[in-house]
């Protein structure tokens, strides 16, 4: 926990921000969903728009080439923007069948590109995937499924030297995460094992915190939460 972090407003007027990127320039980007706007933040400075996404953009990352990621869960798609300002199509449907609603995105050095893809509100009703994915496209276009999951995967990052990977999930059932996704089962044998290096916990609620008896005994692994809710676990332990 940072807790010497001093939190700073440097914006208002926004509807729904969203989508924060850093350019390799030293500026922020972020969306605005509802005003389906693009804006540029720099330092000392009140953000301006750069573009505007009529599809409403969501999440955002820039590649090596400076090309602008963006996910339009309206449109159920992710699609790509050169520097001139051209737009195309990167992937739209899973094995024929629409994305259920793109929401973060991020490209590694090497060109590869993940995104998540949950189903939430309205998007539920119109599902064509029976699952709620992470999704990695190749740099040829190719596309496979990283995770199937009940639950819904919301925010994406990497580590710096690219080779972690960190997945914020709007859903707390973190057993039911490590028994749908392969890539989680225990390695070599070891009872309890998980790849997992890290959970981060935004509170203490027993559906958060319970399916991570599945993983402690075999796994070391770091929890990262608010002081009070670290107080709470210490207080109630499971």
């Amino acid at each position: 926990v940072f807790e010497d972090v001093q939190a700073e407003r440097v914006a208002t007027g926004l509807q729904y921000a969203d989508g924060m990127v850093w350019a390799r320039e030293g500026f922020l980007v972020f969306s605005d969903v509802t005003r389906k706007k693009i804006y540029r933040l720099d330092p000392g400075s009140a953000p301006k728009p750069t573009e505007e996404d009529d599809n409403g953009a969501e999440g955002l990352a820039y590649d090596t080439q400076a090309r602008l990621y963006i996910c339009e869960p309206g449109m159920r798609r992710v699609v790509r923007m050169d520097r001139r300002g051209k737009i195309e199509t990167l992937v739209d449907a899973f094995e024929g069948k629409k994305f259920n609603s793109p929401n973060d995105v991020l490209v590694r050095r090497d060109g590869n590109v993940y995104f998540t893809d949950p189903a939430f509100g309205s998007a539920a009703d119109a599902r064509e995937l029976d699952f709620n994915g992470v999704f990695h496209v190749n740099p040829k276009g190719e596309i496979d499924v990283v995770a199937k999951w009940k639950t819904r995967p919301n925010g994406i990052a990497f580590s710096a030297d690219g080779e972690h990977w960190y997945l914020i999930n709007a859903s707390p059932d973190l057993r039911q995460q490590l028994i749908v996704t392969p890539q989680l089962h225990p390695r070599l044998g070891r009872l309890r094992h998980t790849p997992i290096a890290g959970v981060i916990l935004t509170n203490g609620e027993i559906d958060a915190v319970a399916g991570l008896l599945s993983m402690r005994e075999g796994s070391p692994f770091t929890i990262y939460a608010h002081p009070k809710v670290l107080a709470i676990l210490k207080s109630n332990s499971i």
